[in-house]
């Protein structure tokens, strides 16, 4: 995950924070599969701005999304899983851009001695 790029953001939505007991509060809606690297991002983030309290929840991407769209419940920072989520869910009345800061891909490794070998080819 790029470090960086989050923090750059998160300082930027530190004008957008609401204001309660006379500190900042950034709240940050995360997929749970996210909840370590973010974790660890708040706690870097807090440290360099003290006056900003970063409140995390965690749920399923689409949960997250939910809160937002059917709850009315405005966060920050939506971070999914799945950038779909955002593009098809939240934009364009709930988010105004989406970054892909990370993907996966799936990687079948085979030798010419492994179980069904002789099947697996680039067509398929």
């Amino acid at each position: 995950m790029n470090r960086f790029l989050l923090m750059l953001l998160l300082a930027l939505l530190i004008f957008n924070c609401s204001c309660r007991s006379g500190k900042e509060e950034l709240l940050i809606l995360h997929a749970g599969s996210l909840s370590v690297p973010f974790k660890h991002m708040a706690g870097a983030f807090m440290e360099k701005y003290p006056e900003v309290s970063v409140r995390l929840e965690s749920a399923g991407s689409r949960t997250c999304a939910r809160k937002i769209t059917e709850l009315n419940s405005p966060a920050d920072v939506f971070a999914s899983a799945d950038s779909a989520v955002i593009r098809h869910l939240l934009m364009p009345r709930y988010a105004d851009f989406c970054i892909d800061f990370a993907t996966n891909e799936m990687v079948i490794m085979y030798t010419p001695k492994s179980r069904y070998a002789d099947t697996i080819s680039v067509q398929n």
